[in-house]
Order: C-alpha cells, then sequence, then structure tokens
C-alpha cells in the first residue's frame, strides 16, 4: 500500500516537471522573438510571442493544479514508535498547509490568466492592473490572511479617488488617474513582497516564493518604464523586452512555491531552522 501510495506522488510531480520544461522552451523562444522585434529584425506578423506568452500562463496555473494533486497524496512520515504521533501530526499539518497553498494559488492564477488576457491582446490596460490587483491581492491571503481587509481598503481607496479624477478628460486627471491607479498596485504587490518574507514555509518553498516576488517587483519596475518612458527613450525597448525576461520565471517560482516536495513541517525565519537542537531540513 506504502509503495502504491508512492508511486501516486510521483506521477504529479513528473508532469510539473514536463511543464516546467515547456515553460523554458517557450521562454527561449518569446525572449527570441521580443529581442528580434526590438532591434527591428524582420518577424512573422502578427508575431507568436504573445500566444507563446500566455501559453506559459497557462502551463503555471496547470502546475499548480497538479501541486494541489501532489499534496493531496503526500504520504505521512512516520518516525517509528516513539515520537510517532508527534512526527505524523506535523506532517499532516505541514500537507494541510501546502494544500490550501496549492488552491489559493491556483485561484490567483486563474485570475493571472484573465488579466494577462487584457494586457496580451487587448488595448485595455486599466483593465488588466485591475484584475491583477485582484490576483495580489488573492496571494496576499495565502501568506497573511489578516493583512488583506488593510491593503484591500487601501488600494481601494486609491481606486475610488483615480475613479473620480478619471472623470475629466483633462490630460492631466488622466495621468493623475493613472498614476493613483499604480500606487495601489504598488501598494498591494508590495504587502505580498513583505508578507513572503514573513511566513512560515518548508525551506525550499520559501526560497522559492521569496525569490518569485523579487523577480516579480522587477518585472514591475519594467512595466513602469514601458508605459511612462515615450518610445523614443533608449529604455523604452529594453524595458519591454526585460518585463517578461523576469514575469515569466516569476511566475514558474511561484506555481512551484505551491508544490509540497518533501512532507516536512514549515520552518519559521524565526526559528532559524532548527529546534531542539535537531534541524529541519
Amino acid at each position: 500500500m506504502s509503495r502504491q501510495r508512492t508511486v501516486l506522488n510521483r506521477i504529479p510531480l513528473k508532469r510539473i516537471l514536463v511543464l516546467v520544461v515547456l515553460n523554458a522552451a517557450l521562454y527561449a523562444g518569446f525572449v527570441l522573438l521580443d529581442i528580434l522585434g526590438a532591434l527591428d529584425v524582420p518577424i512573422p506578423d502578427p508575431s507568436p510571442s504573445n500566444v507563446m506568452k500566455y501559453a506559459a500562463i497557462v502551463s503555471c496555473l496547470l502546475i499548480t493544479l497538479f501541486s494541489a494533486s501532489k499534496n493531496k497524496r503526500v504520504p505521512p512520515v512516520t518516525q517509528g514508535a516513539q515520537g510517532s504521533t508527534q512526527g505524523d501530526a506535523q506532517n499532516k499539518t505541514s500537507s494541510c498547509v501546502m494544500l490550501r497553498a496549492a488552491r489559493i494559488q491556483t485561484v490567483v492564477f486563474a485570475i493571472t490568466l484573465v488579466a494577462d488576457f487584457f494586457l496580451l491582446f487587448t488595448d485595455h490596460f486599466v483593465v488588466g492592473l485591475l484584475v491583477f490587483l485582484l490576483a495580489h491581492l488573492t496571494a496576499l491571503f495565502r501568506y497573511k490572511p489578516r493583512w488583506v481587509p488593510l491593503f484591500a481598503a487601501a488600494a481601494g481607496a486609491l481606486c475610488v479617488a483615480a475613479l473620480i479624477v478619471g472623470r475629466s478628460y483633462h490630460s492631466e486627471f488622466q495621468l493623475m488617474r493613472f498614476v493613483l491607479l499604480c500606487a495601489a498596485y504598488a501598494i498591494v504587490i508590495l504587502g505580498v513582497l513583505i508578507s513572503v518574507f514573513k511566513t512560515s514555509q518548508p525551506r525550499g518553498n520559501t526560497l522559492l516564493s521569496r525569490a518569485g516576488m523579487i523577480l516579480f517587483l522587477c518585472c514591475d519596475i519594467n512595466v513602469f518604464f514601458s508605459n511612462f518612458l515615450s518610445r523614443g527613450a533608449a529604455y523604452y525597448e529594453p524595458a519591454l523586452v526585460l518585463m517578461w525576461v523576469f514575469y515569466l520565471p516569476a511566475q514558474t517560482m511561484l506555481a512551484l512555491s505551491a508544490v509540497s516536495f518533501r512532507g516536512v513541517p514549515a520552518v519559521s525565519s524565526a526559528e532559524g531552522g532548527t529546534r531542539g537542537g535537531r534541524r529541519r531540513e
């Protein structure tokens, strides 16, 4: 029975690895196309780059779906007669935490697909930005649920202010509306970034979450430049390329951060990886 459960546990992991390899191939393809486009090298019109980017985010969604399936099958790890009850309880708790993380991350990517559709295939940038704002609030619920009302209220207040200001058609007010929306987005994503560094997770998942959010922030910095710089600016074209150079690795890491690679209890940064003289791997 234990052998059967181990085999079942490996099946979703193999699918996840296939999706990671697929993302790497899509990444290489669209980065090459974006660089050629920035250099004015003739490429097919319309470029398949955006379709490849969207397919990669669909792949990230599938990773989280398989993660939830895998986390359900993580078998409890017994420690023999002595301390087995405590060990099983800790592993069960860890498995439940990672299963919850995978389910929330799945919702995050479902919302992200809607946002990326508006950003990649339409001219409705503001709509995509607002949908992304919802995705980040959902991600915040994974790490620090108690923070969600505070950040939602702050972002909501800025969005309402942007709505009021945006009723005027003067260019100055339109710019102010855009700045207010960007401020709302920045507040929420910084909240997610901080929460990732303050949340207890297994060590590998913690590293993936933190690295993913740092890369996500690098992506958004380039999104900012690509929207505020004029087309003739020196950094405009590089910003267009670099946003996705950072974005897909960030999303792939965040998707993988919800995978329960081993059934070990979570380790908080305050514990420093030790308790009772015993190091947790």
